[in-house]
Order: C-alpha cells, then sequence, then structure tokens
C-alpha cells in the first residue's frame, strides 16, 4: 500500500450511463471489423520472377479484359522458352491453373498498409478511453490552456 494512497487500483469500467454514449460505443464497435483486413493489394513491380513470387502465398494476377483472379504458392516455370505463371485456383493444394507471363497487365501482393494499421490503434484508443474513462457530459472540465 501506498501512503496515505487507496489499498487497491480500481480499473473497472466505467459503462455508459446515457444513450448517446451506448450509440458511440455500438458504432465504434460496428468498425472493429475493419481492423481485420490490414493488409492491402499492390501492384509488383517488373520483372516477376521465381525468386521474388515463391515468397507470395498468394498473388493477384491480371489479364487484360478479364476479372482479377487470384493463385495461391505461385511459381514462374519455363517451358520451351516462355515464362508461365503457375498458381493454385482454390488454395494452395487447388487445382493449378497456369497464365503466360508476358500476357499478364499486373501482378498484385499482399503489403500491410500503415495508415489501416494506425487507424486501428487509433480506434482502440478511442474505445478503451471512453470504456474506462470517468467523464460524462455535464462534467465541469476545464479544456485548454
Amino acid at each position: 500500500m501506498l501512503a496515505g494512497g487507496p489499498d487497491f487500483v480500481s480499473l473497472r469500467p466505467m459503462f455508459p450511463a446515457g444513450p448517446w454514449l451506448r450509440a458511440l460505443l455500438l458504432a465504434l464497435c460496428s468498425l472493429l471489423g475493419s481492423c481485420s483486413a490490414l493488409q492491402s493489394w499492390t501492384e509488383l513491380e517488373r520483372p516477376w520472377s521465381d525468386e521474388v513470387l515463391r515468397e507470395e502465398q498468394r498473388v493477384r494476377v491480371e489479364l487484360p479484359g478479364v476479372p482479377p483472379a487470384t493463385l495461391y504458392a505461385p511459381r514462374v516455370v519455363e517451358r520451351a522458352g516462355v515464362a508461365w505463371l503457375s498458381g493454385g485456383t482454390g488454395g494452395e493444394n487447388g487445382p493449378r491453373q497456369e497464365v503466360e507471363l508476358s500476357k499478364l497487365a499486373a501482378i498484385e501482393v499482399e503489403r500491410l498498409d500503415p495508415w489501416k494499421v494506425f487507424g486501428c490503434v487509433v480506434f482502440l484508443a478511442v474505445v478503451l478511453v471512453a470504456l474506462f474513462s470517468e467523464w460524462r457530459p455535464g462534467d465541469d472540465a476545464v479544456v485548454g490552456f
């Protein structure tokens, strides 16, 4: 025990007393799902090689005039002087699909998006402050310097 201090420190949540705070927490919690997708697709620079693509679990390929497709466990193989991109279409153990590299418009890989990480950290900080804050509307608080 600290001299002159309390016997314990309570971290019990101060649950919302008013409907405005409940609505705020509900809105914030509904955004929680966006924190689960911290990666975004980023176009991979040419030239594409097996050494670069082998490190990726999955890639998204774009052919002109065709919707993007995802290939799992991508590999570049060469046959008769032509480079082909090979990958599973239904997961790593799914049926393999091959596309000629020269016909691809783009190859995209998933990368961690720092702005999404920053947004989720700020979001979680706001939720924690809202849950554990003792401030309530009508409190006499001095704002400013």
